[in-house]
């Protein structure tokens, strides 16, 4: 049989004895850091919000902004069964809106690109969020719902799954 321990019991928490006790220091944490937002521009209400926001927020935090337009679907067949492609029609009208788009954004000081591409929106937008390294993709959300949104789709739900990146909604007010 063992009895009590002969002498004082030594005190775990006395200061001599927590010297020789190091505590792991906690990894620190990263500071975030906004340098690149990506702001897909559809030139609706619900758009030219995000895009107004995207703009206060990137003026607070010195980002740059990289305004991105997608053209969907531009081939169409005429009467004789021939496929006509459209996109550089379309990218015709576009480019000059999104010029006047990106000179408003620079006379607040603020850094910005404007990129036109074709493709499906909603895999454009992580694509392009993926190539320039975004920290905060800005978009705006039409915030349609039922039948509306089961036939057109939600390209912000889209983006907000599959981006490698945060994303905020802006939704029409």
């Amino acid at each position: 049989m063992t009895g009590p321990p002969e002498g004082p019991v030594p005190n775990p928490w006395r200061k001599d004895l927590m010297k020789s006790r190091k505590r792991p220091k906690a990894p620190r944490a990263r500071p975030i850091r906004f340098k690149t937002f990506l702001i897909p521009v559809d030139f609706s209400n619900p758009g030219n919000q995000a895009v107004a926001y995207g703009v206060r927020l990137a003026k607070a935090l010195g980002a740059e902004i990289r305004l991105l337009h997608v053209i969907e679907h531009t081939k169409v067949a005429t009467e004789s069964f021939q496929w006509i492609d459209f996109f550089n029609q379309v990218k015709a009208v576009v480019t000059p809106m999104m010029d006047d788009l990106a000179g408003k954004v620079e006379k607040q000081g603020i850094r910005v690109r404007t990129d036109i591409r074709q493709g499906t929106a909603y895999s454009e937008i992580v694509g392009q969020a993926k190539r320039f390294r975004a920290d905060l993709i800005v978009m705006g959300t039409h915030g349609r719902a039922g039948m509306e949104r089961w036939l057109m789709g939600s390209v912000a739900e889209r983006v907000v799954r599959l981006a490698n990146c945060p994303v905020l909604t802006i939704h029409p007010s």
